[in-house]
């Protein structure tokens, strides 16, 4: 099995559908990277990964995840093509989400708020609650 784990915000505001008797939330998160072009020069790059989190029963976790929002999801990556536009073939990444925890607060500089704390005011994409050491950062 491939794992794929990342911190990164929210892109725009999560939507969910029901799919064949199974709801599905659907967002995306990017993450910056910043890497050395040929010549040396630090560039910084954004990195959009597709998420998708699914569910047997309808819950009210879209409506937390909003643009913006700090999160570390963890998941199994679906690498999948398309032809863009002009026609091209592309590759993109979907990340089937089994887990995700809010990272940082809703206050500016209050980051003195523990995992269980944030877990309480937010749902979580799991099942179970994650203890804030289990996280790899």
């Amino acid at each position: 099995m491939i794992k794929m784990e990342m911190i990164g915000n929210i892109g725009q505001n999560a939507k969910q559908q029901e799919i064949n008797g199974r709801y599905v939330t659907n967002f995306s998160v990017a993450h910056n990277q910043k890497t050395k072009d040929a010549e040396g020069n630090e560039v910084e790059r954004t990195v959009w990964v597709s998420c998708s989190v699914f569910r047997d029963k309808s819950t009210d976790l879209y409506k937390y995840l909003t643009k913006g929002t700090k999160v570390f999801i963890s998941g199994v990556p679906n690498v999948r093509t398309y032809s863009d536009s002009n026609g091209q073939i592309q590759a993109g990444i979907n990340l089937l989400v089994k887990q995700l925890e809010f990272v940082g607060c809703g206050k500016s500089g209050d980051n003195e708020a523990s995992a269980d704390s944030q877990e309480q005011k937010q749902p979580s994409a799991t099942e179970s609650k994650t203890d804030s050491n289990d996280l790899p950062f």
